[in-house]
């Protein structure tokens, strides 16, 4: 018996960048391309963090957070697979040039690819073909529960 791959193609990245007080960007993705050990399904998340200052009155920040899965498929042909991922996005503005709010946003949207890639090199692929087919659906309102539910002034 086969052993399960191990140490094939995890990857961990982390990006940091700021201009100091007015600009700051923060960035932790993870990719485990063997979950379970013995087939090639993937798993990814992805938390980031960005926050500008304008001035001292107007600011805006974007907090979020990805969950991929991806398979690889046996029928028609093992050059097929399919990725499916769940976004969710928070974003605050205080009087921010450019964007149309104030106050608390979120977004939620989640999202189907297949793929065909038949391709021979990663870098110069010389024969074969690649395609890619996607969706992505954008959940409004409460969408199963994750958005807090928005309050109206009564008059």
């Amino acid at each position: 018996m086969a052993a399960a791959p191990s140490g094939d193609g995890q990857r961990v990245a982390l990006s940091a960048q700021s201009n100091g007080a007015s600009f700051q960007s923060y960035s932790l993705s993870v990719t485990e391309p063997w979950l379970g050990g013995k087939k090639p399904n993937s798993l990814t998340g992805n938390v980031l963090y960005n926050a500008q200052r304008y001035d001292s009155n107007r600011k805006f920040s974007a907090l979020g957070f990805t969950v991929g899965l991806g398979n690889r498929w046996k029928k028609p042909d093992n050059f097929f697979s399919s990725f499916y991922t769940i976004n969710f996005y928070k974003y605050k503005a205080d009087s921010f040039p450019g964007i149309d709010f104030n106050g608390d946003r979120y977004d939620v949207n989640v999202g189907v690819s297949v793929s065909r890639s038949s391709l021979d090199g990663k870098d110069y692929p010389m024969e074969g073909s690649s395609f890619t087919l996607g969706c992505r659906q954008r959940l409004r309102g409460r969408a199963a529960g994750l958005l807090p539910r928005k309050t109206h002034p009564k008059w």
